[in-house]
């Protein structure tokens, strides 16, 4: 008899364990699934992340929020106006960004020599700064100490 409920107490125990671990598993799978704003996010980045509305892109790496403030994309380069494909990258970056909340990340530096603040930009489950290189409306351009997540935005 004794043996018999130990045998039950270990059935049981495994079972819980068993019940344990798969829900475990299950949250780190639903984490992974997360969309690239999540992805590309550790502890350390949350609270540099803030929300905000687009109101006007200038060209292919730089737009204007609805407070005014100018983002350069860091990591990135699209053409300038007058070269090719500078209004492919603008209209490209516009059907992503424009009138739309997007989230801001900032690296180390504040803003750049003209004065733009300089982010990594996240819409819904899209790397806006990725996006516009592996469609090929920019190039990786490594700008100073500003270079946190130039490597991901390289990967294809």
């Amino acid at each position: 008899m004794k043996k018999r409920i130990y045998f039950v107490f270990i059935l049981i125990f495994i079972l819980i364990l068993l019940i344990i671990f798969l829900t475990l598993k299950t949250d780190k799978t639903e984490t992974k699934k997360g969309n690239a704003y999540n992805e590309s996010l550790n502890k350390e980045t949350v609270n540099n992340i803030i929300e905000n509305k687009v109101s006007r892109v200038i060209d292919g790496d730089i737009f204007v929020l609805e407070s005014g403030e100018i983002i350069r994309l860091l990591c990135v380069d699209s053409p300038e106006k007058g070269e090719k494909g500078y209004q492919e990258a603008k209209i490209f970056l516009e059907n992503l960004i424009l009138n739309k909340n997007i989230f801001l990340e900032k690296d180390i530096s504040e803003k750049d020599v003209y004065n733009r603040s300089l982010r990594y930009v996240y819409q819904e489950n899209i790397f806006i700064n990725k996006e516009l290189v592996k469609n090929k409306h920019a190039a990786i351009f490594r700008y100073g100490n500003d270079t946190k997540r130039c490597d991901e935005i390289a990967q294809p």
